[in-house]
């Protein structure tokens, strides 16, 4: 296991980051009161970060009824993050059922458990389920 007070930089650094790429109003921190997820179910370390996903427009790429539809994405680290994947929740905003969000959840664990955790061996990390809250 990686020293703590490292992994607790590499959670900093990422969150920075993320605020750089996508900007400050995309990626919002969630009030600890209000993120609605049982602790035995989110055993995430720090803040709770939500950002908005929402498909492109018609035009250029995108998708006829984009304004249709959207979901979000609930994303903490854990304790042990970057040795185990961050704990993260797809809900649906907009136009979207449970099942369909279900599916996204699903694409998206494929990616995770595809990409450096499952090179790494490591876990699971945390369980939330994909549903729409």
């Amino acid at each position: 296991m990686a020293d703590p007070a490292a992994q607790a930089e590499e959670r900093a650094l990422e969150i920075e980051a993320l605020h750089a790429i996508f900007g400050e109003d995309e990626l919002e921190v969630l009030d600890p009161e209000s993120q609605s997820i049982p602790q035995r179910q989110w055993p995430a370390e720090g803040s709770t970060y939500r950002m908005a996903i929402t498909p492109a427009e018609d035009g250029e790429g995108g998708l006829e009824g984009a304004d249709e539809v959207a979901m979000e994405l609930l994303f903490a680290h854990t304790r042990s993050y970057p040795d185990e994947p961050p704990c993260l929740k797809l809900r649906s905003t907009l136009g979207l059922s449970d099942a369909e969000v279900e599916r996204c959840y699903r694409m998206l664990l494929q990616q995770v458990r595809g990409g450096q955790w499952a090179r790494a061996g490591a876990g699971g990390g945390c369980a939330a389920t994909g549903a729409a809250a």
